[in-house]
């Protein structure tokens, strides 16, 4: 269900600002093209989930209780349903690589791993919506497997800014 009310989006957005996860990644949240949080009744955030505005980066963020029953998956597959009522191509995220259930949940979703930032360490995962996110994938798959190291190096600092909002 969609906010219709002004001043309740804003009270959420509030409440947001507040958790310093979301807080560090503010850019994203505050300009995502797409945002959805799941509240308690009390109207406690319990997760939330948006997609950039910059390269469909989708970030996503889970209350410790709640983390490992579901909700993570349920948010996801309401951003993702979302992104494909709005024809993005695609979406990508980083995950750490030593976050195993995230990249096994990301997986199952169908996201595929272009790129191993061994530097940080991190992957970044595109999950093709369309044909056209399928070339896009299949593309940066390639070219980022023949790039030289030294240049990955300095992409994988770029990606990082990017993925923690600080270029947005």
């Amino acid at each position: 269900m969609g906010i219709r009310n002004t001043q309740m989006a804003m009270e959420i957005l509030n409440a947001l600002m507040e958790i310093p996860w979301v807080r560090q990644r503010s850019s994203i949240f505050s300009h995502a093209k797409i945002l959805i949080v799941f509240l308690t009744s009390f109207k406690n955030v319990v997760a939330v989930c948006a997609i950039s505005r910059f390269f469909n980066v989708l970030a996503i963020y889970v209350e410790k209780e709640y983390r490992r029953r579901g909700v993570g998956r349920r948010i996801l597959d309401k951003a993702i349903e979302e992104a494909r009522k709005q024809d993005l191509n695609f979406i990508s995220l980083s995950v750490y690589a030593k976050n195993l259930p995230a990249l096994q949940l990301y997986s199952k979703l169908g996201f595929r791993k272009i790129l191993n930032l061994e530097q940080l360490p991190y992957y970044v995962m595109i999950l093709p919506l369309t044909h056209r996110g399928e070339i896009i994938c299949n593309f940066l798959s390639t070219t980022l497997s023949k790039t030289p190291p030294a240049f990955l190096f300095f992409a994988a600092k770029f990606i990082e800014k990017v993925l923690v909002g600080r270029l947005l």
